[in-house]
Protein backbone atom coordinates (compact mmCIF):
# COMPACT_ATOMS: atom_id res chain seq x y z
CA UNK A 1 0.00 0.00 0.00
CA UNK A 2 1.57 3.60 -0.87
CA UNK A 3 1.60 5.94 1.82
CA UNK A 4 -0.74 8.06 3.23
CA UNK A 5 -3.56 5.50 1.23
CA UNK A 6 -6.55 5.75 3.31
CA UNK A 7 -8.23 2.58 5.03
CA UNK A 8 -11.42 2.45 6.00
CA UNK A 9 -12.84 0.44 9.61
CA UNK A 10 -16.24 1.01 10.60
CA UNK A 11 -17.58 1.12 13.87
CA UNK A 12 -20.58 1.14 16.29
CA UNK A 13 -21.62 4.77 16.88
CA UNK A 14 -23.07 5.07 20.05
CA UNK A 15 -25.47 7.44 18.77
CA UNK A 16 -27.02 4.99 16.50
CA UNK A 17 -26.01 4.29 13.14
CA UNK A 18 -22.07 3.93 12.40
CA UNK A 19 -19.29 5.71 11.80
CA UNK A 20 -15.95 6.08 9.77
CA UNK A 21 -12.40 5.59 10.76
CA UNK A 22 -10.26 6.78 7.86
CA UNK A 23 -6.67 5.58 9.39
CA UNK A 24 -3.37 6.70 7.33
CA UNK A 25 0.00 4.58 7.00
CA UNK A 26 1.87 5.31 9.80
CA UNK A 27 -0.63 6.48 12.06
CA UNK A 28 0.30 10.27 10.37
CA UNK A 29 -3.18 11.16 10.28
CA UNK A 30 -6.99 9.71 11.80
CA UNK A 31 -10.16 11.66 10.87
CA UNK A 32 -13.30 10.52 12.57
CA UNK A 33 -16.62 11.38 10.73
CA UNK A 34 -19.90 10.71 11.71
CA UNK A 35 -21.81 8.92 8.65
CA UNK A 36 -25.31 10.82 8.89
CA UNK A 37 -26.19 13.21 11.38
CA UNK A 38 -29.87 12.15 12.65
CA UNK A 39 -32.50 14.03 10.77
CA UNK A 40 -35.76 14.62 10.14
CA UNK A 41 -36.65 17.00 7.21
CA UNK A 42 -40.12 16.75 5.48
CA UNK A 43 -41.11 19.04 2.98
CA UNK A 44 -45.03 19.12 1.19
CA UNK A 45 -46.41 20.70 -1.21
CA UNK A 46 -49.84 22.22 -0.95
CA UNK A 47 -52.84 23.80 -3.21
CA UNK A 48 -55.06 26.23 -0.92
CA UNK A 49 -58.60 26.40 -2.55
CA UNK A 50 -60.61 28.09 1.01
CA UNK A 51 -60.04 31.76 -0.16
CA UNK A 52 -62.08 31.19 -3.86
CA UNK A 53 -61.82 28.52 -6.83
CA UNK A 54 -58.22 29.31 -7.35
CA UNK A 55 -55.92 27.00 -5.55
CA UNK A 56 -52.69 29.37 -3.41
CA UNK A 57 -49.99 27.08 -4.17
CA UNK A 58 -47.58 26.59 -1.08
CA UNK A 59 -44.83 24.72 0.49
CA UNK A 60 -44.45 23.31 4.17
CA UNK A 61 -41.38 22.55 5.68
CA UNK A 62 -40.77 21.38 8.56
CA UNK A 63 -37.26 20.02 10.92
CA UNK A 64 -35.82 18.82 14.19
CA UNK A 65 -33.37 21.46 15.58
CA UNK A 66 -31.12 19.29 16.93
CA UNK A 67 -28.07 19.52 15.60
CA UNK A 68 -25.14 17.30 15.15
CA UNK A 69 -21.56 17.07 13.76
CA UNK A 70 -19.10 14.19 14.69
CA UNK A 71 -19.37 13.76 18.39
CA UNK A 72 -21.03 16.58 18.76
CA UNK A 73 -24.77 17.22 19.54
CA UNK A 74 -27.19 20.28 20.74
CA UNK A 75 -31.21 18.93 21.34
CA UNK A 76 -32.41 21.99 20.18
CA UNK A 77 -30.28 24.82 18.58
CA UNK A 78 -32.74 26.52 16.78
CA UNK A 79 -30.95 25.87 14.05
CA UNK A 80 -33.44 25.57 10.60
CA UNK A 81 -32.57 22.52 8.41
CA UNK A 82 -34.57 23.87 5.92
CA UNK A 83 -33.78 27.64 4.51
CA UNK A 84 -34.20 29.93 1.86
CA UNK A 85 -31.23 29.36 -0.89
CA UNK A 86 -31.31 33.58 -1.58
CA UNK A 87 -32.98 36.10 -0.34
CA UNK A 88 -35.15 37.02 -3.22
CA UNK A 89 -35.65 33.26 -3.79
CA UNK A 90 -38.21 31.06 -4.45
CA UNK A 91 -36.73 27.95 -3.74
CA UNK A 92 -36.19 26.35 -0.15
CA UNK A 93 -33.01 23.99 0.52
CA UNK A 94 -33.04 21.51 3.40
CA UNK A 95 -30.60 18.88 4.77
CA UNK A 96 -30.19 15.82 6.59
CA UNK A 97 -26.43 14.75 7.57
CA UNK A 98 -23.22 16.88 8.31
CA UNK A 99 -24.24 20.60 8.81
CA UNK A 100 -21.22 22.05 7.29
CA UNK A 101 -21.56 20.24 4.14
CA UNK A 102 -24.66 21.77 3.85
CA UNK A 103 -23.39 25.78 4.67
CA UNK A 104 -21.02 25.20 1.83
CA UNK A 105 -23.37 23.75 -0.34
CA UNK A 106 -26.16 26.32 0.19
CA UNK A 107 -23.86 29.51 -0.89
CA UNK A 108 -22.59 27.63 -3.99
CA UNK A 109 -25.74 27.16 -5.42
CA UNK A 110 -27.01 30.59 -4.35
CA UNK A 111 -23.99 32.06 -6.22
CA UNK A 112 -25.12 29.44 -8.78
CA UNK A 113 -28.88 30.52 -8.99
CA UNK A 114 -28.25 34.47 -9.04
CA UNK A 115 -25.95 33.56 -11.70
CA UNK A 116 -28.51 31.34 -13.44
CA UNK A 117 -31.05 34.32 -13.05
CA UNK A 118 -28.82 37.09 -14.41
CA UNK A 119 -28.37 34.80 -17.84
CA UNK A 120 -32.47 34.43 -17.71
CA UNK A 121 -32.83 37.80 -17.74
CA UNK A 122 -30.11 38.97 -20.26
CA UNK A 123 -31.66 36.36 -22.65
CA UNK A 124 -35.00 37.81 -22.45
CA UNK A 125 -33.92 41.30 -22.68
CA UNK A 126 -33.57 40.89 -26.52
CA UNK A 127 -37.23 40.44 -26.98
CA UNK A 128 -38.57 42.05 -23.78
CA UNK A 129 -41.35 44.34 -24.24
CA UNK A 130 -42.54 47.28 -21.43
CA UNK A 131 -44.88 45.84 -19.17
CA UNK A 132 -43.30 41.93 -19.79
CA UNK A 133 -42.58 40.54 -15.70
CA UNK A 134 -39.17 39.64 -14.83
CA UNK A 135 -38.47 35.77 -16.37
CA UNK A 136 -37.13 33.62 -14.22
CA UNK A 137 -35.49 30.20 -14.69
CA UNK A 138 -37.06 26.86 -15.48
CA UNK A 139 -37.74 24.36 -13.16
CA UNK A 140 -35.64 21.50 -14.86
CA UNK A 141 -32.62 24.78 -15.07
CA UNK A 142 -32.50 25.22 -11.13
CA UNK A 143 -32.69 21.14 -10.67
CA UNK A 144 -29.70 20.80 -13.10
CA UNK A 145 -27.47 23.91 -10.98
CA UNK A 146 -28.54 21.74 -8.06
CA UNK A 147 -27.00 18.77 -9.34
CA UNK A 148 -23.68 20.73 -10.80
CA UNK A 149 -23.20 22.03 -7.00
CA UNK A 150 -23.50 18.94 -5.55
CA UNK A 151 -21.55 17.26 -7.93
CA UNK A 152 -18.46 19.66 -7.77
CA UNK A 153 -18.37 20.10 -4.02
CA UNK A 154 -18.34 15.81 -3.89
CA UNK A 155 -15.53 15.96 -6.29
CA UNK A 156 -13.41 18.43 -4.35
CA UNK A 157 -14.15 16.83 -1.22
CA UNK A 158 -12.87 13.92 -2.51
CA UNK A 159 -9.43 15.80 -3.94
CA UNK A 160 -8.88 17.27 -0.77
CA UNK A 161 -9.49 14.14 1.36
CA UNK A 162 -7.91 11.47 -0.96
CA UNK A 163 -5.96 13.08 -3.45
CA UNK A 164 -4.02 16.00 -2.78
CA UNK A 165 -2.30 14.02 0.22
CA UNK A 166 -0.60 12.25 -2.80
CA UNK A 167 -0.06 15.04 -4.94
CA UNK A 168 -2.36 13.86 -7.51
CA UNK A 169 -5.09 16.25 -9.53
CA UNK A 170 -7.55 13.63 -10.57
CA UNK A 171 -8.99 9.89 -10.36
CA UNK A 172 -7.58 9.06 -13.50
CA UNK A 173 -4.04 9.07 -12.36
CA UNK A 174 -4.89 6.59 -9.87
CA UNK A 175 -5.39 4.42 -12.31
CA UNK A 176 -2.16 5.19 -14.35
CA UNK A 177 -0.55 4.53 -10.98
CA UNK A 178 -2.33 0.81 -11.25
CA UNK A 179 -1.23 -0.14 -14.44
CA UNK A 180 2.07 0.75 -13.80
CA UNK A 181 2.18 -2.20 -11.10
CA UNK A 182 1.52 0.31 -7.94
CA UNK A 183 -1.23 -1.19 -5.37
CA UNK A 184 -3.71 1.67 -4.93
CA UNK A 185 -6.84 -1.11 -4.83
CA UNK A 186 -7.64 0.36 -1.69
CA UNK A 187 -7.83 3.22 -2.19
CA UNK A 188 -9.48 3.40 -5.61
CA UNK A 189 -12.35 1.74 -3.79
CA UNK A 190 -12.62 4.00 -1.15
CA UNK A 191 -13.65 6.83 -3.21
CA UNK A 192 -15.46 5.09 -5.20
CA UNK A 193 -17.51 3.96 -1.87
CA UNK A 194 -17.10 7.55 -0.62
CA UNK A 195 -19.77 8.78 1.32
CA UNK A 196 -20.44 12.58 1.64
CA UNK A 197 -22.76 12.05 4.36
CA UNK A 198 -25.41 14.29 3.22
CA UNK A 199 -28.99 14.15 1.65
CA UNK A 200 -30.71 17.62 0.50
CA UNK A 201 -34.16 18.27 -0.44
CA UNK A 202 -35.12 21.24 -2.36
CA UNK A 203 -38.77 22.77 -3.50
CA UNK A 204 -39.30 25.70 -5.15
CA UNK A 205 -41.66 27.90 -7.29
CA UNK A 206 -40.14 27.79 -11.15
CA UNK A 207 -41.32 29.59 -14.07
CA UNK A 208 -45.23 30.12 -14.74
CA UNK A 209 -45.50 28.94 -11.38
CA UNK A 210 -44.29 25.33 -11.98
CA UNK A 211 -43.48 23.62 -8.59
CA UNK A 212 -40.18 21.24 -7.92
CA UNK A 213 -39.39 19.15 -5.46
CA UNK A 214 -36.39 16.93 -5.62
CA UNK A 215 -33.80 15.08 -3.18
CA UNK A 216 -30.19 14.29 -4.36
CA UNK A 217 -27.58 12.70 -2.12
CA UNK A 218 -24.60 10.18 -3.79
CA UNK A 219 -26.96 7.58 -5.26
CA UNK A 220 -28.31 10.60 -7.46
CA UNK A 221 -30.83 13.33 -8.10
CA UNK A 222 -34.77 12.15 -8.04
CA UNK A 223 -38.05 14.18 -8.70
CA UNK A 224 -40.37 13.37 -5.71
CA UNK A 225 -42.37 15.73 -6.76
CA UNK A 226 -45.03 13.46 -8.97
CA UNK A 227 -44.36 10.64 -6.61
CA UNK A 228 -45.79 12.36 -3.50
CA UNK A 229 -46.98 15.39 -2.43
CA UNK A 230 -44.39 15.24 0.62
CA UNK A 231 -41.62 13.76 1.11
CA UNK A 232 -39.09 13.37 4.17
CA UNK A 233 -35.38 12.76 4.46
CA UNK A 234 -33.54 12.09 7.38
CA UNK A 235 -33.26 9.62 10.10
CA UNK A 236 -37.02 9.91 11.10
CA UNK A 237 -37.98 9.27 7.21
CA UNK A 238 -39.45 6.26 7.37
CA UNK A 239 -41.74 7.18 10.85
CA UNK A 240 -43.00 10.57 9.19
CA UNK A 241 -43.52 8.90 5.52
CA UNK A 242 -45.72 6.42 7.09
CA UNK A 243 -48.08 9.00 8.18
CA UNK A 244 -47.71 11.24 5.54
CA UNK A 245 -48.50 8.65 2.62
CA UNK A 246 -51.74 7.88 4.70
CA UNK A 247 -53.45 10.80 5.17
CA UNK A 248 -51.47 13.73 3.52
CA UNK A 249 -53.81 15.28 1.06
CA UNK A 250 -52.14 17.91 -1.75
CA UNK A 251 -55.23 19.94 -1.74
CA UNK A 252 -56.09 21.07 1.66
CA UNK A 253 -55.99 24.37 3.57
CA UNK A 254 -53.09 25.73 4.76
CA UNK A 255 -53.30 24.70 8.19
CA UNK A 256 -54.42 21.07 7.76
CA UNK A 257 -50.95 21.09 5.48
CA UNK A 258 -49.35 22.18 8.28
CA UNK A 259 -50.98 20.07 10.51
CA UNK A 260 -50.82 17.31 8.95
CA UNK A 261 -46.44 18.11 8.47
CA UNK A 262 -46.52 18.98 12.10
CA UNK A 263 -47.76 15.73 13.05
CA UNK A 264 -45.68 13.78 10.15
CA UNK A 265 -42.55 15.93 12.31
CA UNK A 266 -43.80 14.50 15.75
CA UNK A 267 -44.08 10.77 14.70
CA UNK A 268 -40.65 10.56 13.51
CA UNK A 269 -39.53 11.13 16.68
CA UNK A 270 -40.19 7.92 17.39
CA UNK A 271 -36.44 7.32 15.31
CA UNK A 272 -33.45 7.02 17.22
CA UNK A 273 -31.55 10.53 17.85
CA UNK A 274 -33.96 12.50 16.14
CA UNK A 275 -34.57 16.21 18.64
CA UNK A 276 -38.16 16.95 19.65
CA UNK A 277 -36.87 20.52 18.72
CA UNK A 278 -39.12 21.99 15.51
CA UNK A 279 -38.77 24.01 13.57
CA UNK A 280 -41.34 24.92 10.72
CA UNK A 281 -42.10 27.45 7.63
CA UNK A 282 -43.59 28.48 4.71
CA UNK A 283 -42.68 29.81 1.21
CA UNK A 284 -45.76 31.41 -0.97
CA UNK A 285 -45.26 31.91 -4.25
CA UNK A 286 -44.36 36.10 -3.59
CA UNK A 287 -41.09 34.38 -2.25
CA UNK A 288 -42.00 34.98 1.38
CA UNK A 289 -41.88 32.62 3.78
CA UNK A 290 -44.05 32.68 6.91
CA UNK A 291 -43.19 30.68 9.81
CA UNK A 292 -45.33 28.83 12.40
CA UNK A 293 -44.20 30.71 15.64
CA UNK A 294 -42.45 28.09 18.85
CA UNK A 295 -45.29 28.86 20.90
CA UNK A 296 -48.10 27.99 18.39
CA UNK A 297 -46.31 24.75 18.37
CA UNK A 298 -45.41 24.52 22.12
CA UNK A 299 -49.57 24.83 22.33
CA UNK A 300 -50.09 22.78 20.14
CA UNK A 301 -48.45 19.51 20.75
CA UNK A 302 -49.87 18.77 24.22
CA UNK A 303 -53.52 19.48 22.81
CA UNK A 304 -52.67 17.07 19.95
CA UNK A 305 -51.23 14.46 22.51
CA UNK A 306 -54.31 14.95 24.36
CA UNK A 307 -56.96 14.85 21.73
CA UNK A 308 -55.97 10.97 20.57
CA UNK A 309 -54.22 12.66 17.62
CA UNK A 310 -57.12 13.92 15.18
CA UNK A 311 -57.44 16.84 13.72
CA UNK A 312 -59.84 18.99 15.13
CA UNK A 313 -60.86 22.85 14.77
CA UNK A 314 -59.03 23.69 18.31
CA UNK A 315 -55.60 22.20 16.80
CA UNK A 316 -56.39 24.10 14.23
CA UNK A 317 -56.65 27.56 15.99
CA UNK A 318 -53.65 26.44 18.12
CA UNK A 319 -51.57 26.97 15.30
CA UNK A 320 -50.30 31.15 14.31
CA UNK A 321 -47.77 31.69 11.86
CA UNK A 322 -45.77 34.78 11.32
CA UNK A 323 -46.52 37.94 8.97
CA UNK A 324 -45.07 36.61 5.01
CA UNK A 325 -41.48 38.03 4.97
CA UNK A 326 -38.65 37.97 2.62
CA UNK A 327 -36.58 36.71 4.73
Amino acid sequence: MIRGAATKKKHPNPNGGWYSEFGHAEGLLETVLIARAMSTVIMAVCYDRTEGDIAKPYIVAACDTKLSSGFTSIPDSGFLKVQKVQLLSKWLLGFAGEPHHFTAIRARFGLSLRLLEDAVIEQASHTARDGDQVPSPAGYQVVEALKSVYTDYRNAIIRERFLDPLGLENAAQLAAMASHGIDVGDLIAEISHFDLGITLIMGGFADHGGIKMVTIDDDGLKDRYFSSPAYAIGNGKIHAMMHLNRLYQREASLKEAVYRVLEAKFLSEDADAVGSGTGMLILRQDCNVQYVTKESIAAFRPLWEVNSKMMQSELLDALSFSQPSIL
